[in-house]
Parts: C-alpha cells; structure tokens; sequence
C-alpha cells in the first residue's frame, strides 16, 4: 500500500503530485520552506506564522508520531538537548500529524521539553516529511542546514547549526565517499549500500537519498513507495529486519523525473549488494475506485498552490482538512485509511478545499463524508501497481 507517512515510511508524497501542486523542497543553504503553526499545546512559542518571527534563533523542528515506537524512545534524547541548550538562542519544535486530543492525551503520561504541536501536517508536507523520527534544522537566518534522524543530532551539530553552518554527517559524508570513488561532487550518479553506522540518519530528496541504522525493509519501502503495496516473498526475517545504509545522488536533469531515476538506480543497486529481486508488477486486485456521484455538487475550487493538510487516522476515526489540495490526495490519503488501493477516477484537477472526517473508517460512513464533496467510493477490479521483494537463490557450483 501507498504509504503516506510511517515510521517502522515514505518519501514525499509530494513527488507523485502534478509539477504545480508541488511544495518547495528543503534545500540545503536556501531559505526552509515555509510552516505555519496555529498553536502549541505546550511551550513559550505560542504559535509560527512565518521563519522571520524567530530571525535570530535557531531553529530544530523535529517531526514525530505518538505511535511511532522510535519517536517515543528519543524523547528522552531530545529533553537533554533541550536543557543543554535552553539559554542558547535555538528553538525546539516537536509537530504532529495527530489531533490535538491524541497529542494531549499523550502528553498526560510523558514528558516533552520542546514546543509541541499537532495538527501540523502542512509543516510535514512543506518539507517531504514521510519517514519519522526526523529532524529539520534551520538556522538564525531562516536557512534549511540540513536534516537527519534526531538520534543522531547532538550538541556538536546544534553548535554548528548555532553558527550558521551546515549540518555534517548526512549529504556531507556521502559526498565524501563519493569523493574518496573518484566521483565527487559533479558525479552524475553515486549509489553506496553498506553496514550501518553507529547513529540511525535520514535525508531524502528528489536528488539525493540517505537512510542509515534503519531496517532493509523499510528502506525499500520508502523507496517503493508510489505502489500500492511493497510485498516480500520469501525473504528471511534476519535479511528484512538488517540494519543496513544506503545512500544515493542523482545530477538534476532538465526534463527528466529526478526521483525516478535514483529510485531505479536504488533498486538496482539494492538488488546486487543484497542479492533480491525488487521487482514492479501490474496485478488485477479487488480496490476501492473515487468517482464523482453525479449529482453536480464537487469541492471548492482554490486559488492555492501546495496548499495545506491537517491529517490523522486512528482508533478514534480519521480526518483530512486540506486547503489547496489535489483529489489524488485525497485518494492517497483514502487508501491509507483503508488499507486497500484507492483508484482516482474522478477526473478532477486543479486545487480544491475540503473536508473528511469519519468516526469509524469504512465504505459506508466515508461515503456519506464524501457526499458533500460530490464523491464517492466505489468497489470495483482494476490493474494497480505492486512492488514484491524476492531473495534470488544462490546458484550451485
């Protein structure tokens, strides 16, 4: 299935969007995309509108889940960064995708230093946020300096942040072993799988990508992630929970789908390091298809471009408010609820605003949600794309 944002996910969602629904990506010494937060549940930042309202502090925006097993047990990493540096200019954002009850009732039973806030799900979009824990860092000028598995930020990189300087240890150290292949910097490719390093990191574009510390099979679904589902057959447990680092670089090229090429060149190169076969197929499966319901009512049309998301889904039901957002989307955003593929065949393009929220995650109640929209689901068999991971058997002789 389609991941949208998991964490033992995925690469951004972003990526399988219309060029113009797109977000700016963070990019490394230019300006951090713009987030907007309405309020903290907790902490002296009351609410963000804009980078330049903490223009001379630092900032480590850091995006976690309360069922994200990892983020829960860096909490405690993370308070001690945030003692160690309290009379320091940097700011410590924690942002949730989760209702403000979720986020609240978990702050009940555990303790969090940082400003936290939920609802955020702009803020994940803004930077193509699909693998938590992860940490963003932005210096006292509003300049994205980098981003990695806040397990793996320490005082160090927080000084180095605090001195307008680049974050090491991610792209840098990739291009350094670029460097040491005789490739460097103007290398037109570069893909290294290998052991896992002593910290967990991750840093991923439509250019470069770097996953370390993290299991083999989450690797490849972050990877895989634009098919519906990433399905291994007969790969040993020991191989897909393997600790592994993999770290790719494609040059831009003018016309050309960057992320495409990188994931092919990933996948190749997965499957010789790794002896699998990672293979895309199409299959007939039973989905869920979203047309329009004929009764001439459809979403508001928005002048947005990007937009925003508030989403969660989970025991309690599920929501997605978006302002500026494509139906595919919203399909994306069905299919994770559901668990099953989810098919657009609305025909519906260009940027609307809308609601879902349900109580209970089926058919049935997420037909009368979609009502007012003009929408419907509908069972039906399509041909979908499906990633299935084998282990090639080793030859005799």
């Amino acid at each position: 299935m389609r991941k949208t944002a998991v964490l033992l996910l995925a690469l951004a969602c972003a990526a399988c969007g219309k060029p113009a629904d797109k977000p700016v990506t963070a990019k490394r010494g230019q300006p951090a995309p713009a987030v907007v937060i309405e309020k903290t549940l907790q902490g002296d930042l009351k609410s963000l509108k804009n980078w330049d309202e903490l223009k001379g502090k630092a900032v480590v925006l850091e995006f976690w889940g309360t069922d994200c097993g990892p983020c829960v047990d860096n909490i405690g990493h993370m308070n001690e960064l945030v003692e160690k540096f309290k009379d320091k200019p940097v700011v410590f954002i924690q942002v949730s995708k989760e209702r403000e009850a979720t986020v609240k009732e978990f702050l009940d039973k555990h303790i969090m230093k940082g400003n936290v806030a939920a609802e955020a799900g702009d803020a994940f979009k803004s930077f193509r946020i699909f693998g938590i824990p992860h940490a963003a860092l932005i210096d006292a000028k509003g300049v994205f300096r980098g981003g990695l598995h806040p397990g793996g930020l320490d005082e160090k990189k927080i000084e180095d942040l605090l001195a307008g300087r680049d974050v090491t240890g991610l792209a840098v150290r990739e291009e350094e072993e670029a460097a040491e292949d005789g490739a460097g910097e103007k290398s037109l490719a570069y893909f290294s799988a290998g052991p896992a390093g002593d910290k967990p990191e991750m840093r991923h574009s439509d250019t470069s990508f770097l996953m370390d510390g993290l299991p083999l099979e989450y690797v490849i679904e972050t990877v895989m992630r634009d098919t519906h589902e990433v399905r291994f057959t007969d790969v040993p447990a020991e191989v897909r929970r393997k600790k592994v680092r993999v770290a790719a670089r494609v040059a831009p090229a003018k016309g050309q789908d960057s992320f495409s090429r990188m994931r092919d060149m990933i996948v190749y190169g997965l499957n010789a390091a790794m002896m699998l076969e990672i293979m895309v197929r199409e299959e007939e499966r039973d989905v869920l298809v979203l047309k329009r319901d004929g009764g001439g009512k459809s979403p508001a049309k928005s002048a947005a471009l990007g937009g925003s998301r508030k989403m969660e889904h989970g025991p309690d039901g599920a929501y997605m408010e978006a302002k500026g957002a494509g139906v595919d989307d919203l399909a994306v955003e069905l299919e994770e609820w559901l668990g099953r593929p989810v098919v657009d065949e609305t025909g519906l393009a260009g940027n609307y605003n809308f609601r879902v929220e349900v109580k209970k995650v089926d058919q049935a109640e997420l037909n009368k949600a979609l009502a007012p929209l003009g929408l419907k689901l509908e069972a039906g068999r399509r041909r979908v794309e499906v990633t299935e991971v084998r282990q090639l058997k080793k030859r005799k002789g």
